[in-house]
């Protein structure tokens, strides 16, 4: 229990920032909103999640207070801090899709910038006999315009996980990324938005370098070579030695060859992206345009997903075998 107006400020601080999964939810829902390609005002696309789950806007919510009482899981139903938390959610998941290129500032004639959560919030307490407003700082920069819409060069796609790169992880999740090639795979996908194709394709090769070493290290119980070349920097050996495994299980063999494939293809393209003197490699000039790194890009996510599916293949039929 909070004991003082310091700890009680802490604890609203955490209860009224969004979770990820509700920064998630909000990306998804205004992703579906500007699909028709017109400008939204900021206003409505904050409001998302309340529109959704029947919350009113916070300018609404009144005499919800916190006290010492109260614990975080109490302060996060509180019906005001709620409010402002999925109002949050949608504003952050606005600068979110505007900083990887799928929103643009827009401005709609004749209306004005309706925000429904500011620069900071107040919170009313009463602690004891003394009542005041616990103010808390939301980051959110100056309201620029009306309205955001989606980025011309994307309207009238059918654009999905590749304009949101946790829809990707979310499907390789349990082949397990490490933290730094989810970076590359986030940054990647971001190049490609802002047409740096060479950056993509660079980055993208080294999330494929990244996967083959998480699955490498998910089956080198089943391998002490394995275990030992995963270990080391020689990305080819890991892939190598790494298929050979995947090729014991009936249900993968088939498709191992095509993953390999894909790899050797991957490396190649990040090779000629970071040293720009190896000529060996000048066909692949050829990939560094917005619809043949498109097809790249696309590409990385089946195969990415079936590496992930593979692998996950390969321990259960291991486990069905000890059975």
């Amino acid at each position: 229990m909070p004991r003082d107006l310091e700890e009680l400020t802490a604890l609203t601080e955490r209860a009224i920032r969004p979770r990820s999964t509700e920064m998630t939810r909000a990306r998804h829902l205004i992703r579906e909103l500007v699909r028709d390609g017109n400008p939204h005002n900021i206003g409505s696309l904050q409001s998302v999640l309340l529109d959704a789950d029947d919350i009113p806007p916070p300018s609404t919510v009144s005499g919800a207070r916190v006290t010492p009482d109260d614990d975080e899981e109490s302060l996060r139903a509180n019906p005001f801090i709620t409010s402002n938390r999925l109002a949050l959610a949608g504003a952050y998941a606005v600068l979110d899709l505007a900083s990887q290129g799928i929103l643009i500032e827009a401005d709609i004639p004749g209306e004005s910038a309706r925000p429904v959560v500011g620069s900071t919030i107040g919170v009313p307490y009463t602690i004891r006999n003394s009542s005041g407003g616990i103010r808390i700082s939301t980051a959110l920069p100056p309201t620029r315009s009306t309205a955001y819409a989606i980025a011309p060069r994307l309207h009238g796609e059918a654009f999905d996980w590749w304009f949101d790169p946790e829809v990707v992880v979310a499907d390789i999740e349990d082949l397990g990324l490490s933290l730094r090639s989810r970076r590359a795979l986030v940054e990647g996908l971001a190049a490609f938005r802002h047409g740096l194709f060479l950056a993509c394709l660079n980055l993208l090769g080294a999330v494929s370098e990244g996967a083959w070493y998480t699955a490498g290290g998910r089956l080198a119980h089943l391998d002490s070579r394995l275990e030992s070349v995963v270990g080391g920097s020689d990305v080819k050996k890991v892939i190598g030695r790494t298929a050979e495994l995947l090729r014991q299980a009936p249900s993968v063999r088939p498709e191992v060859d095509g993953l390999v494939t894909q790899a050797e293809m991957m490396r190649d393209l990040r090779n000629y992206a970071a040293h720009p003197r190896d000529e060996s490699l000048r066909h692949l000039e050829q990939y560094l345009t917005e619809s043949a790194a498109g097809n790249i890009v696309l590409q990385t996510h089946s195969y990415l997903t079936r590496l992930a599916r593979a692998v996950r293949r390969r321990l259960e039929e291991e486990e069905n075998d000890k059975a």
